[in-house]
């Protein structure tokens, strides 16, 4: 049992009420994580394609790599 349960117990208070902060606190970082995950992937395909467009011959390394890093379609 985590101690910061004890502890609430020990003040008399109700260790659920840290369950649900604790889940609370869970699904606020990971809503932020998303968010950060969503970012990266949109700024990995415009680099993706500012790269193709610029250097051509570099084209199916970048498609390599967006595919590597689970890309939607694996396009440019």
């Amino acid at each position: 049992m985590p101690p910061e349960i004890i502890q609430y117990i020990e003040e008399g208070r109700n260790p659920d009420i840290y369950t649900r902060e604790f889940v609370e606190l869970a699904q606020a970082r990971n809503q932020q994580l998303k968010g950060k995950s969503e970012a990266y992937k949109m700024f990995r395909d415009v680099l993706a394609r500012d790269i193709s467009g610029a250097v051509p011959e570099l084209e199916g390394e970048v498609e390599a790599v967006v595919r590597a890093t689970e890309g939607s379609d694996g396009r440019v």
